[in-house]
Protein backbone atom coordinates (compact mmCIF):
# COMPACT_ATOMS: atom_id res chain seq x y z
CA UNK A 1 0.00 0.00 0.00
CA UNK A 2 1.11 3.62 -0.59
CA UNK A 3 0.63 6.99 1.19
CA UNK A 4 -0.06 10.64 0.41
CA UNK A 5 0.20 14.03 2.11
CA UNK A 6 -1.58 17.25 1.18
CA UNK A 7 -5.02 18.37 2.30
CA UNK A 8 -7.78 16.70 0.38
CA UNK A 9 -9.80 19.02 -1.83
CA UNK A 10 -13.09 17.21 -1.33
CA UNK A 11 -15.73 18.99 0.72
CA UNK A 12 -16.35 18.01 4.30
CA UNK A 13 -19.67 16.28 3.64
CA UNK A 14 -17.64 13.46 2.12
CA UNK A 15 -15.67 13.10 5.34
CA UNK A 16 -17.18 10.60 7.79
CA UNK A 17 -14.92 12.00 10.52
CA UNK A 18 -15.69 15.69 9.88
CA UNK A 19 -15.93 17.78 13.04
CA UNK A 20 -15.00 14.87 15.28
CA UNK A 21 -11.40 15.86 15.91
CA UNK A 22 -10.18 12.97 13.77
CA UNK A 23 -10.10 14.76 10.42
CA UNK A 24 -6.39 15.45 10.15
CA UNK A 25 -3.88 13.29 8.39
CA UNK A 26 -4.99 10.31 6.45
CA UNK A 27 -2.86 7.54 5.01
CA UNK A 28 -3.06 5.73 1.75
CA UNK A 29 -6.49 6.99 0.79
CA UNK A 30 -7.18 9.18 3.63
CA UNK A 31 -10.23 10.92 4.74
CA UNK A 32 -10.73 14.29 3.16
CA UNK A 33 -9.24 17.11 5.23
CA UNK A 34 -6.42 14.78 6.13
CA UNK A 35 -3.63 12.96 4.39
CA UNK A 36 -2.13 9.54 3.89
CA UNK A 37 0.49 10.35 1.36
CA UNK A 38 3.34 12.82 1.42
CA UNK A 39 6.61 14.28 0.26
CA UNK A 40 8.70 11.16 0.84
CA UNK A 41 8.53 7.59 -0.34
CA UNK A 42 10.04 5.45 2.41
CA UNK A 43 11.19 1.83 2.01
CA UNK A 44 12.03 -0.31 5.07
CA UNK A 45 13.35 -3.79 5.62
CA UNK A 46 13.45 -6.51 3.00
CA UNK A 47 15.81 -9.25 1.94
CA UNK A 48 19.10 -8.53 0.23
CA UNK A 49 21.24 -11.57 0.95
CA UNK A 50 21.94 -14.78 -0.89
CA UNK A 51 20.08 -17.97 -0.02
CA UNK A 52 20.70 -19.82 2.28
CA UNK A 53 21.26 -17.51 5.22
CA UNK A 54 19.49 -14.63 6.87
CA UNK A 55 19.81 -11.69 4.50
CA UNK A 56 17.05 -9.62 6.06
CA UNK A 57 17.78 -5.96 6.72
CA UNK A 58 16.51 -3.24 9.05
CA UNK A 59 17.50 -0.52 6.58
CA UNK A 60 15.19 2.45 5.98
CA UNK A 61 15.74 4.47 2.80
CA UNK A 62 13.75 7.22 1.16
CA UNK A 63 13.21 9.42 -1.88
CA UNK A 64 11.41 12.68 -2.58
CA UNK A 65 8.56 11.45 -4.77
CA UNK A 66 8.06 14.64 -6.80
CA UNK A 67 11.64 14.46 -8.10
CA UNK A 68 13.70 11.61 -9.55
CA UNK A 69 16.97 10.27 -8.17
CA UNK A 70 18.51 7.58 -6.02
CA UNK A 71 17.35 6.73 -2.50
CA UNK A 72 19.02 8.25 0.55
CA UNK A 73 19.86 6.34 3.71
CA UNK A 74 17.34 6.67 6.53
CA UNK A 75 17.18 5.18 10.01
CA UNK A 76 16.58 1.60 11.09
CA UNK A 77 13.73 -0.71 12.04
CA UNK A 78 13.75 -2.16 15.54
CA UNK A 79 13.95 -5.65 13.99
CA UNK A 80 15.43 -6.73 10.64
CA UNK A 81 12.77 -8.56 8.64
CA UNK A 82 11.08 -9.11 5.29
CA UNK A 83 7.46 -9.44 4.21
CA UNK A 84 6.40 -6.65 6.55
CA UNK A 85 3.72 -4.19 5.51
CA UNK A 86 3.74 -0.39 5.68
CA UNK A 87 1.14 2.38 5.69
CA UNK A 88 0.84 5.95 6.94
CA UNK A 89 -1.47 8.81 7.82
CA UNK A 90 0.95 11.21 6.18
CA UNK A 91 2.50 12.16 9.50
CA UNK A 92 3.16 8.85 11.22
CA UNK A 93 4.20 5.74 9.27
CA UNK A 94 3.56 2.21 10.58
CA UNK A 95 5.40 -1.02 9.79
CA UNK A 96 3.64 -4.23 10.79
CA UNK A 97 4.47 -7.94 10.97
CA UNK A 98 7.06 -9.67 8.83
CA UNK A 99 9.41 -12.61 9.06
CA UNK A 100 13.09 -13.37 9.53
CA UNK A 101 15.35 -14.56 6.75
CA UNK A 102 14.76 -18.19 7.67
CA UNK A 103 11.04 -17.55 6.89
CA UNK A 104 10.05 -19.53 9.97
CA UNK A 105 10.09 -16.72 12.53
CA UNK A 106 7.05 -14.47 12.16
CA UNK A 107 6.58 -11.25 14.11
CA UNK A 108 3.57 -9.43 15.51
CA UNK A 109 5.58 -6.20 15.74
CA UNK A 110 4.01 -2.82 15.00
CA UNK A 111 6.47 0.08 14.99
CA UNK A 112 6.22 3.66 13.82
CA UNK A 113 8.27 6.55 12.51
CA UNK A 114 7.70 10.26 11.94
CA UNK A 115 7.45 10.60 8.15
CA UNK A 116 8.83 14.15 8.07
CA UNK A 117 12.14 12.83 9.43
CA UNK A 118 12.78 9.65 7.41
CA UNK A 119 16.35 9.53 8.69
CA UNK A 120 15.11 8.58 12.15
CA UNK A 121 14.71 5.13 13.67
CA UNK A 122 11.35 3.49 14.34
CA UNK A 123 9.75 3.19 17.79
CA UNK A 124 7.59 0.44 19.27
CA UNK A 125 3.84 1.01 18.68
CA UNK A 126 2.21 -2.21 19.92
CA UNK A 127 1.41 -5.73 18.68
CA UNK A 128 -0.82 -7.32 16.07
CA UNK A 129 -3.41 -9.82 17.32
CA UNK A 130 -1.18 -12.63 16.03
CA UNK A 131 2.24 -13.10 14.50
CA UNK A 132 2.09 -12.96 10.73
CA UNK A 133 3.98 -12.21 7.56
CA UNK A 134 3.04 -11.15 4.01
CA UNK A 135 -0.14 -9.28 4.90
CA UNK A 136 -1.71 -6.34 3.02
CA UNK A 137 -2.27 -2.87 4.47
CA UNK A 138 -4.47 0.19 4.09
CA UNK A 139 -4.91 3.46 5.96
CA UNK A 140 -7.50 6.24 5.76
CA UNK A 141 -5.68 8.70 7.99
CA UNK A 142 -7.43 7.52 11.14
CA UNK A 143 -7.27 3.72 11.07
CA UNK A 144 -4.55 1.45 9.72
CA UNK A 145 -5.47 -2.09 8.66
CA UNK A 146 -3.37 -5.23 8.50
CA UNK A 147 -5.19 -7.73 6.28
CA UNK A 148 -4.55 -11.45 6.00
CA UNK A 149 -1.04 -12.92 6.08
CA UNK A 150 0.66 -16.20 6.86
CA UNK A 151 1.59 -17.75 10.21
CA UNK A 152 2.28 -21.21 11.60
CA UNK A 153 2.03 -22.77 8.14
CA UNK A 154 -1.50 -21.40 7.66
CA UNK A 155 -2.97 -18.58 5.58
CA UNK A 156 -5.00 -16.03 7.53
CA UNK A 157 -8.20 -14.11 6.76
CA UNK A 158 -7.98 -11.90 9.85
CA UNK A 159 -8.12 -8.10 9.57
CA UNK A 160 -6.62 -6.08 12.45
CA UNK A 161 -6.79 -2.33 12.95
CA UNK A 162 -5.11 0.34 15.04
CA UNK A 163 -5.72 4.05 15.47
CA UNK A 164 -2.60 5.61 13.95
CA UNK A 165 -2.50 8.72 16.14
CA UNK A 166 -2.23 6.65 19.34
CA UNK A 167 -0.04 3.70 20.29
CA UNK A 168 -1.33 0.33 21.46
CA UNK A 169 -2.14 -3.20 20.37
CA UNK A 170 -4.29 -4.02 17.35
CA UNK A 171 -7.99 -4.91 17.58
CA UNK A 172 -10.00 -7.32 15.43
CA UNK A 173 -11.82 -5.62 12.53
CA UNK A 174 -13.34 -8.55 10.60
CA UNK A 175 -12.35 -11.21 8.05
CA UNK A 176 -11.31 -11.21 4.40
CA UNK A 177 -13.33 -13.30 1.93
CA UNK A 178 -10.44 -15.78 1.77
CA UNK A 179 -7.41 -16.76 3.84
CA UNK A 180 -4.57 -15.21 1.86
CA UNK A 181 -0.99 -13.94 2.04
CA UNK A 182 1.37 -12.19 -0.39
CA UNK A 183 -1.34 -9.98 -1.84
CA UNK A 184 -1.42 -6.17 -1.96
CA UNK A 185 -3.52 -3.36 -0.51
CA UNK A 186 -4.61 0.07 -1.70
CA UNK A 187 -7.28 2.51 -0.59
CA UNK A 188 -9.13 5.78 -1.01
CA UNK A 189 -10.64 7.87 1.77
CA UNK A 190 -13.39 5.32 2.51
CA UNK A 191 -12.35 1.85 1.29
CA UNK A 192 -9.37 -0.48 1.58
CA UNK A 193 -9.02 -3.01 -1.26
CA UNK A 194 -6.90 -6.16 -0.99
CA UNK A 195 -6.01 -7.98 -4.22
CA UNK A 196 -4.18 -11.12 -5.31
CA UNK A 197 -1.88 -13.30 -3.25
CA UNK A 198 -1.47 -16.94 -2.32
CA UNK A 199 -4.18 -19.17 -0.84
CA UNK A 200 -2.30 -22.44 -1.41
CA UNK A 201 -2.12 -21.55 -5.08
CA UNK A 202 -2.34 -18.00 -6.38
CA UNK A 203 -5.60 -16.02 -6.47
CA UNK A 204 -7.01 -13.18 -8.59
CA UNK A 205 -9.66 -12.16 -6.04
CA UNK A 206 -10.02 -8.59 -4.76
CA UNK A 207 -12.14 -7.75 -1.72
CA UNK A 208 -12.76 -4.56 0.25
CA UNK A 209 -13.82 -3.11 3.57
CA UNK A 210 -15.06 0.31 4.64
CA UNK A 211 -12.65 1.85 7.16
CA UNK A 212 -15.25 3.43 9.43
CA UNK A 213 -17.35 0.25 9.73
CA UNK A 214 -16.11 -2.89 11.43
CA UNK A 215 -17.04 -6.09 9.64
CA UNK A 216 -16.08 -8.68 7.05
CA UNK A 217 -14.79 -7.91 3.57
CA UNK A 218 -16.96 -7.95 0.42
CA UNK A 219 -16.00 -9.14 -3.07
CA UNK A 220 -14.69 -6.29 -5.26
CA UNK A 221 -13.75 -7.98 -8.56
CA UNK A 222 -10.80 -9.80 -10.11
CA UNK A 223 -7.31 -8.99 -11.34
CA UNK A 224 -7.20 -9.25 -15.14
CA UNK A 225 -3.71 -10.72 -14.89
CA UNK A 226 -5.24 -13.88 -13.47
CA UNK A 227 -4.03 -15.55 -10.31
CA UNK A 228 -1.26 -13.23 -9.16
CA UNK A 229 0.88 -13.11 -6.00
CA UNK A 230 3.45 -10.54 -4.85
CA UNK A 231 2.12 -7.45 -6.66
CA UNK A 232 3.07 -3.92 -5.58
CA UNK A 233 0.40 -1.28 -4.91
CA UNK A 234 -0.08 2.44 -4.65
CA UNK A 235 -3.15 4.65 -4.86
CA UNK A 236 -4.66 8.08 -5.25
CA UNK A 237 -8.01 9.27 -3.95
CA UNK A 238 -9.54 7.75 -7.10
CA UNK A 239 -7.43 4.86 -8.38
CA UNK A 240 -5.71 1.84 -6.90
CA UNK A 241 -2.73 0.50 -8.86
CA UNK A 242 -1.40 -3.09 -8.89
CA UNK A 243 2.02 -3.52 -10.51
CA UNK A 244 4.09 -6.59 -11.33
CA UNK A 245 3.80 -9.83 -9.42
CA UNK A 246 4.07 -13.53 -10.22
CA UNK A 247 1.40 -15.58 -11.99
CA UNK A 248 3.54 -18.50 -13.08
CA UNK A 249 6.04 -16.10 -14.60
CA UNK A 250 7.49 -12.75 -13.61
CA UNK A 251 5.16 -9.91 -14.57
CA UNK A 252 5.59 -6.32 -15.77
CA UNK A 253 1.89 -5.54 -16.14
CA UNK A 254 0.38 -2.55 -14.36
CA UNK A 255 -3.41 -2.60 -13.81
CA UNK A 256 -5.81 -0.31 -12.01
CA UNK A 257 -9.21 -0.02 -10.38
CA UNK A 258 -11.50 2.87 -9.51
CA UNK A 259 -11.73 2.32 -5.77
CA UNK A 260 -15.17 3.90 -5.27
CA UNK A 261 -16.75 1.35 -7.62
CA UNK A 262 -16.43 -2.42 -7.80
CA UNK A 263 -15.26 -4.40 -10.81
CA UNK A 264 -12.23 -6.01 -12.44
CA UNK A 265 -8.93 -4.24 -13.01
CA UNK A 266 -8.09 -2.47 -16.30
CA UNK A 267 -4.72 -2.51 -18.07
CA UNK A 268 -2.59 0.56 -17.30
CA UNK A 269 0.79 -0.12 -18.93
CA UNK A 270 4.05 -1.91 -18.07
CA UNK A 271 6.87 -1.63 -15.56
CA UNK A 272 10.37 -1.14 -16.96
CA UNK A 273 11.19 -4.74 -16.06
CA UNK A 274 9.28 -7.82 -14.97
CA UNK A 275 9.45 -8.29 -11.21
CA UNK A 276 7.65 -9.44 -8.12
CA UNK A 277 7.85 -8.50 -4.43
CA UNK A 278 8.45 -4.81 -5.03
CA UNK A 279 6.88 -2.05 -2.90
CA UNK A 280 4.92 1.05 -3.96
CA UNK A 281 4.04 4.49 -2.58
CA UNK A 282 2.49 7.74 -3.82
CA UNK A 283 2.39 11.48 -3.15
CA UNK A 284 -0.17 14.28 -3.19
CA UNK A 285 0.24 14.97 -6.90
CA UNK A 286 -0.65 11.33 -7.57
CA UNK A 287 2.75 10.09 -8.69
CA UNK A 288 3.26 6.43 -7.85
CA UNK A 289 6.74 4.95 -7.34
CA UNK A 290 7.61 1.23 -7.32
CA UNK A 291 10.97 0.06 -6.02
CA UNK A 292 12.93 -3.13 -5.53
CA UNK A 293 11.78 -6.67 -6.15
CA UNK A 294 13.03 -9.89 -7.65
CA UNK A 295 13.62 -10.17 -11.41
CA UNK A 296 13.44 -13.11 -13.75
CA UNK A 297 17.13 -14.02 -13.68
CA UNK A 298 16.70 -14.78 -9.98
CA UNK A 299 18.51 -11.65 -8.85
CA UNK A 300 17.10 -8.75 -6.90
CA UNK A 301 16.77 -5.31 -8.42
CA UNK A 302 17.28 -1.85 -6.93
CA UNK A 303 15.43 -0.11 -9.75
CA UNK A 304 12.63 2.35 -9.05
CA UNK A 305 9.95 3.24 -11.64
CA UNK A 306 7.25 5.90 -11.50
CA UNK A 307 3.88 6.53 -13.08
CA UNK A 308 1.29 9.31 -13.05
CA UNK A 309 -1.69 7.58 -11.47
CA UNK A 310 -4.36 9.69 -13.19
CA UNK A 311 -3.15 8.68 -16.67
CA UNK A 312 -2.27 5.35 -18.25
CA UNK A 313 1.03 4.36 -19.84
CA UNK A 314 4.32 2.61 -19.17
CA UNK A 315 6.46 3.37 -16.13
CA UNK A 316 9.52 5.63 -16.34
CA UNK A 317 12.88 5.18 -14.62
CA UNK A 318 13.07 7.04 -11.29
CA UNK A 319 16.46 6.05 -9.84
CA UNK A 320 17.88 3.30 -7.65
CA UNK A 321 17.39 2.05 -4.12
CA UNK A 322 20.59 1.63 -2.13
CA UNK A 323 20.21 -2.14 -2.25
CA UNK A 324 18.35 -4.63 -4.37
CA UNK A 325 15.92 -5.34 -1.57
CA UNK A 326 12.96 -7.56 -2.29
CA UNK A 327 10.17 -9.18 -0.38
CA UNK A 328 8.07 -6.15 0.28
CA UNK A 329 5.21 -6.88 2.47
CA UNK A 330 2.32 -5.38 0.89
CA UNK A 331 -0.71 -5.76 -0.30
CA UNK A 332 0.96 -2.94 -2.08
CA UNK A 333 3.60 -5.04 -3.29
CA UNK A 334 4.31 -6.54 0.00
CA UNK A 335 6.84 -9.11 0.40
CA UNK A 336 9.87 -7.90 2.07
CA UNK A 337 10.35 -4.22 1.80
CA UNK A 338 7.46 -2.16 3.00
CA UNK A 339 6.99 1.24 1.36
CA UNK A 340 4.89 4.14 2.53
CA UNK A 341 4.51 7.77 1.61
CA UNK A 342 4.38 10.60 4.10
CA UNK A 343 6.01 13.66 5.52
Amino acid sequence: MGLRSLNNTASSFNDPYASTGLEAYLPSNAYFTGKWYGTYGIWAGGYRGATPGDGTTNLIQYVTIATTGNAASGGSLTQARQYLVGCSNGTRGLYMGGTGGNTTTEYNIIEYMTCATPGSNTTDFGDLTLKRTAAAAGCDGVRALCMGGYDDSAYKNIIDYVTVATTGDATAFGDLTQSVAWGAGCNDDLRAVRGGGEIGGNTNVMDYVTFQTLGDATDFGDLISGNTAYPACCSSLVRGIFAGGHNGSYMNQIQYITIATTGDTTDFGDLSESRFAAAGCSNASSRGVFGGGKISNGNTTNRMDYITIATTGDATDFGDLQDGNWNTSQGTGRQGIAALGGG
